[in-house]
């Protein structure tokens, strides 16, 4: 991430820690962010239609303002202080200085999906929740994979790191 501007690299911590769309990610507004709480309401503008609660870690809030303002946008363009509506070039910048593979937004939201599953444990509900798909079965079909490596490492006895289990 050392790779970004300080605004991309706060978008890309936020897109990894929250899973929000795109879109919800580029309107957010300070007042749907609760620090004390640690969540993000979203609004029912999203692909849904429904409003949902999603999680803040501490990582995320140490990049947003500690004060926001009421109306405010929480990804601004620091030059001219309006909403930045995309980062598209900012990201495929820092990509580019990183020496990664070509990603999108979208894949920074994936990878927020596979880190509640795999790191943090949670089921597909609960991740099918978190990211506002229209069911339990979208989750399934997008990281169904993840458990097809999680049976066949049980099976070979290995861990996720490779070694053997003992």
């Amino acid at each position: 991430m050392n790779a970004a501007t300080a605004e991309v690299r706060k978008a890309i911590i936020l897109a990894i820690d929250t899973g929000l769309r795109r879109e919800e990610l580029f309107s957010l507004r300070c007042t749907q962010v609760d620090l004390d709480r640690g969540i993000i309401r979203t609004t029912t503008k999203t692909k849904s239609g429904r409003p949902r609660s999603v999680p803040l870690p501490e990582r995320s809030r140490s990049v947003l303002p500690a004060v926001p303002g009421v109306d405010d946008y929480v990804l601004i363009n620091p030059e001219t202080k309006k909403r930045c509506a995309q980062m598209n070039k900012g990201l495929k910048g820092a990509v580019r200085r990183a020496g990664i593979a070509p990603l999108q937004w979208h894949d920074l939201r994936r990878t927020a999906g596979c880190r509640w599953l795999q790191r943090d444990g949670k089921s597909m509900e609960e991740v099918s929740i978190l990211l506002g798909h229209s069911s339990v079965q979208v989750t399934e079909q997008r990281y169904a994979f993840l458990e097809s490596e999680k049976v066949a490492a049980s099976i070979s006895g290995r861990t996720k790191t490779g070694s053997s289990v003992a």
